[in-house]
């Protein structure tokens, strides 16, 4: 997909806070149609148990060990075609799906190694880009800057972050993300906190 989903569950919310690609304090008051421009701009923030498609209660270690919220452990299957928040005949790009886009990207004579971040990032809205690190936006993937809510219900890093998550656990309380930087020309991989909320894109079947 070339936006952030913007389908509301339980656990998912439209941004809510400073937004750094404004330039105005004015601009950056939470009015109600201020929120509403902002979902309709970034798409949902999502916990990850929300956009896997699981209840809250099952954020931690669902795919490391059997939990209360399945009967045995995660094929391979289930972590690579997670539907999740996904429409029918869609899924959440797993780990090794972001590892291929990243290869595939960074093999183009336009991009070169390192660099499929800023291939990727939209041309407008991302805050204080060095010249190297300017958002090109080459292959029509339009990621846009959409920010996070902490696990305390904080929102931040719009104009800066654009976080998304993958089926894959990396602790008991985090799960893989893939992070695009305001500053950095490439495509980062860590964990992340599972009460953290991030954006999601869809890869069809």
């Amino acid at each position: 997909m070339a936006e952030n989903m913007n389908y509301a569950v339980d656990s998912s919310w439209w941004y809510r806070g400073v937004d750094y690609s404004l330039h105005s304090a004015i601009s950056n008051i939470d009015t109600t149609n201020r929120i509403q421009e902002k979902g309709a701009k970034y798409g949902r923030l999502y916990h990850w148990a929300a956009a896997m498609g699981l209840p809250d209660t099952c954020k931690a270690r669902w795919c490391l060990i059997p939990d209360s919220c399945k009967s045995s452990p995660c094929s391979t299957s289930e972590m690579t075609l997670r539907k999740g928040v996904c429409p029918v005949a869609w899924h959440i790009p797993s780990d090794s799906d972001w590892s291929i886009l990243v290869k595939t990207f960074e093999a183009d004579t336009l991009v070169g190694t390192g660099y499929a971040g800023s291939a990727l990032q939209s041309r407008e809205g991302w805050q204080s880009f060095s010249p190297t690190v300017s958002g090109k936006d080459l292959f029509g993937f339009h990621a846009i800057t959409a920010g996070a809510r902490n696990t305390w219900g904080a929102y931040d890093y719009a104009g800066q972050v654009d976080g998304f998550w993958v089926p894959n656990e990396s602790a008991s309380d985090n799960a893989i993300a893939r992070l695009l930087d305001n500053e950095l020309a490439y495509i980062q991989r860590g964990g992340m906190q599972k009460t953290f909320g991030a954006s999601v894109r869809c890869l069809q079947d």
